[in-house]
């Protein structure tokens, strides 16, 4: 797991987090999702109407990426302001597939979505147990 220093106001928000020294992990998820994006820092620094020397500082970690770095730079990257988090700090975060299921889900209608569920249980739980009078002897 990263070694990650948060710094908390008096109502439990997340100031600013910043990079420990030694840490050779990625501090933020920004680089990697421009790369997926096929988008530039220059790119995102234009949209998001910031210097491309600040927005650079956040990805490397030197300046804190605090909520509104998070919320100026996620709507740009097509993510919520958490997802900027490394996986490791943000365990919620969803991947792909499960945005897609998700979003399947809230879709349809509230019969499919008692049949889902169903079929989400029968699935994922474990075998009932065989009654004892079954049971080869």
């Amino acid at each position: 797991m990263a070694l990650w220093q948060y710094a908390n106001m008096a109502n439990g928000q997340i100031v600013y987090i910043r990079r420990v020294a030694n840490d050779d992990s990625a501090p933020n998820r920004i680089q990697e999702l421009l790369d997926a994006q096929g988008m530039s820092q220059a790119d995102l620094a234009r949209v998001a109407n910031v210097s491309v020397s600040a927005l650079n500082k956040v990805i490397k970690g030197t300046r804190g990426l605090d909520q509104d770095w998070m919320r100026r730079l996620a709507p740009h990257l097509g993510v919520t302001p958490a997802e900027l988090l490394p996986v490791e700090d943000n365990p919620l975060s969803l991947s792909v597939e499960e945005k897609a299921l998700l979003a399947r889900y809230r879709a349809a209608d509230r019969s499919t979505r008692a049949q889902l569920s169903r079929v989400s249980e029968a699935l994922t739980s474990e075998a009932p147990q065989s009654p004892s009078k079954f049971r080869a002897a």
